[in-house]
C-alpha cells in the first residue's frame, strides 16, 4: 500500500491552451509597451531632449501631436490585451498553485497610468 498516494494525482500534463494564450498576450503587450516607448520618446520635443543643453537658445515645446495620438492607441491596446489576459487568468485559477499573472498586472497599471498621463495633458 503507497501511502504518498493520499492526494489526488495531477492531471495537468503541461500548459494547456489558456496559459498559452495569456503567455502569448503578455509577450505581445510588453513588446507593444517597448514600441510605445519608442514613440514616445519621438514625440516629444526638442527641447525635453536637450534641457541641459548650454546653447539652446529657442526652447521648442511643441509635441507631435499625430505621435501623440498613436501613443495614446498604443496604450488602450496595451490595456485591452492585459484585461483580456487577467480576465483569462481568472479562468485558470481554480487551485492552490495557480497565481495570477504579474507580468500582466504591471502591463495593466502601466497602460492605464500612460493613458491617464496621456488624456490629462501631464506628456504635453
Amino acid at each position: 500500500m503507497n501511502l504518498d498516494k493520499h492526494t489526488t494525482d495531477e492531471r495537468r500534463h503541461g500548459p494547456d491552451i489558456l496559459v498559452k494564450t495569456i503567455t502569448w498576450l503578455s509577450v505581445l503587450g510588453w513588446l507593444l509597451m517597448i514600441i510605445t516607448l519608442f514613440v514616445y520618446g519621438s514625440a516629444r520635443p526638442d527641447s525635453i531632449r536637450l534641457k541641459f543643453w548650454p546653447l539652446v537658445n529657442e526652447m521648442n515645446r511643441i509635441w507631435n501631436t499625430e505621435l501623440t495620438t498613436i501613443v495614446l492607441y498604443f496604450l488602450i491596446c496595451n490595456f485591452s490585451l492585459g484585461i483580456i489576459g487577467l480576465l483569462l487568468n481568472t479562468r485558470r485559477h481554480k487551485r492552490k498553485t495557480d497565481n495570477y499573472s504579474l507580468p500582466l498586472m504591471l502591463l495593466t497599471l502601466m497602460a492605464a497610468s500612460g493613458i491617464l498621463i496621456v488624456v490629462l495633458g501631464f506628456a504635453f
